[in-house]
């Protein structure tokens, strides 16, 4: 079942086409392992996600941040 889907499902909202998207980004890059959700209880409703990054190093490359 698609994120979107299971979202509509589950709470019964309609989602604005930015906030599909950004769910399905979400989605694919959590599967990846490339970010963390953190989820605070419902009563507060804050869910906050930590990408990984990476950083620009002096030579013009970069390295991954954890």
């Amino acid at each position: 079942m698609d994120i979107v889907e299971f979202v509509k499902s589950e709470y019964g909202v309609e989602l604005f086409d930015w906030q599909k998207e950004y769910l399905r980004t979400l989605d694919r890059e959590y599967n990846q392992g490339n970010i963390r959700i953190a989820v605070v209880s419902r009563g507060v409703g804050r869910m906050l996600t930590y990408f990984k990054l990476k950083e620009l190093i002096q030579d013009g490359k970069t390295n991954d941040r954890q």
